[in-house]
């Protein structure tokens, strides 16, 4: 295979935003696997992959595509439309099986499970306020962690990036871009650092305020500069700005410090998204990303309860890949493709199986 061409303008028609997506929401699975199992020999896991970095990876990818979606949409009410049918059923699902099911593995009495702290972790789920309700009774007490679902703290912010998308667009329009994103980017920094400097320790409350709104602002004003000047990224894909990208990633981590690691993150999705399509239909059996990311988290607690990953740790990663990826199918074949529209990428993509090499179609659905 010769050198790749040289890229003149990021194409949307053709690119491996759904391979990225569903590998950040693997590395996210795993990670959490590793943390919550507390098992010694997935410990290693947990070192090699950064369930973090993924989460901004998925920022970054909502900045691009979100505002992409927005610029397509005819209204405002047609382009929240689009985004909660591709949110939120698929969410309000899994909020409710789990909240429901999960009583089989509490050892309280129905009297005690259904009362006020399970329709607290109901209501409070469904609203995307998590922090108010994140156990249910007597669920998880003995394991390491009692949260039914941490995953979901990140869908909060994802709602609010939608809402502020019209702001930002309204802003971009009268202003230039630049000067837009780049006022969002640095905000959002000296908020990051501010508190964090205020931090006692990583999971003090401080810290924890860090990694909410405007926090995570510069993934996603990163993204949407990403998409905005795209025909200008065009020519600089490669290792001209590949490599850099990941030596900024890993440098500025590695010091705990965040200066330019929104950029570069989003320098490394645009290049592996779209300099050179795989040409695999990863959406051939439906999106499974979504469904991964919002079911891992309770099918790992249930094994570590059950104490599936004692003594046979792989045993256990193996049964809980099964499960989470088998129950992001199902997910996604009963509750999330019937909420799309035909001409959803996804729709397509699924209908299409594995002809060819798959031609991705960046559409409104996409999230």
């Amino acid at each position: 295979m010769g050198p790749a061409p040289l890229v003149t303008m990021i194409d949307l028609r053709r690119n491996n935003l759904d391979h990225i997506r569903l590998f950040l929401a693997s590395m996210v699975f795993f990670y959490h696997a590793a943390i919550l199992s507390g098992a010694d020999e997935l410990s290693w896991i947990g070192k090699v992959i950064s369930a973090d970095l993924a989460v901004k990876g998925f920022f970054v990818i909502s900045g691009f595509l979100v505002f992409m979606s927005y610029e397509r949409s005819p209204g405002l009410g047609e382009y929240l439309s689009r985004r909660m049918r591709r949110l939120y059923p698929g969410y309000a699902s899994v909020v409710i099986i789990a909240a429901v099911s999960l009583f089989w593995a509490s050892d309280l009495s129905a009297s005690q499970y259904f009362s006020r702290g399970f329709w607290r972790y109901l209501a409070a789920n469904l609203c995307f306020l998590n922090f108010f309700g994140s156990s249910l009774p007597g669920v998880f007490a003995s394991n390491h962690f009692q949260a039914v679902n941490g995953s979901l703290w990140t869908l909060k912010i994802e709602v609010m990036f939608y809402l502020f998308v019209p702001i930002l667009a309204w802003f971009v329009r009268r202003w230039r871009p630049l000067p837009v994103l780049l006022i969002l980017y640095l905000f959002s920094l000296v908020y990051w650092h501010g508190l964090n400097h205020l931090a006692s320790g990583p999971e003090s409350f401080m810290a924890r305020l860090a990694r909410q709104l405007p926090g995570q602002f510069g993934y996603f004003a990163a993204g949407v500069g990403a998409y905005v000047y795209r025909r200008e990224l065009g020519p600089f894909l490669g290792a001209r700005t590949l490599l850099p990208a990941i030596a900024v990633i890993v440098l500025e981590r590695s010091a705990g410090i965040l200066f330019f690691e929104q950029a570069a993150l989003a320098l490394l999705i645009v290049n592996l998204g779209f300099y050179r399509s795989l040409g695999v239909n990863v959406c051939r059996f439906g999106d499974l990303s979504y469904g991964v990311y919002i079911v891992h988290f309770p099918l790992i607690q249930l094994l570590t309860q059950k104490g599936v990953f004692v003594g046979h740790p792989f045993f256990g990663l193996a049964l809980a890949s099964i499960l989470v990826y088998g129950s992001a199918f199902i997910l996604w074949h009963l509750v999330e493709k019937r909420f799309l529209r035909r001409s959803s990428h996804y729709l397509a993509a699924t209908d299409a199986g594995f002809a060819g090499p798959a031609v991705a179609m960046v559409t409104e659905e996409r999230s």
